[in-house]
């Protein structure tokens, strides 16, 4: 893995992005090393979230702003907004 962050990185190809950073890296920047431990404080609230809240939360409820926001800051605009995340549905055929 070590290798293949360094050549990426060298290359300029987006390898590690904000939010994937904590997971390959230290504060410092330096990569994290076998044994490391890794936290994701914003993942532990989003899954305590969806414990409590159910779907809703994800749909129609207090994730459903970070979600679109999260959208927006990958992709430079929103193509999912939160009409299409209230009126989805989901089926089997």
């Amino acid at each position: 893995m070590r290798f293949v962050c360094k050549q990426l990185t060298q290359q300029n190809i987006p390898f590690i992005t904000s939010l994937s950073r904590p997971i390959y890296e230290n504060e410092d920047g330096s990569l994290k090393k076998q044994g490391d431990i890794i936290r994701l404080p914003l993942l532990a609230t989003t899954l305590r979230k969806l414990a409590a809240e159910g779907a809703k939360a994800f749909y129609n409820g207090s994730l459903t702003p970070d979600i679109i926001a999260d959208l927006k800051d990958g992709y430079g605009t929103n193509i999912i907004d939160s009409y299409d995340l209230l009126h989805y549905r989901f089926g089997l055929s």
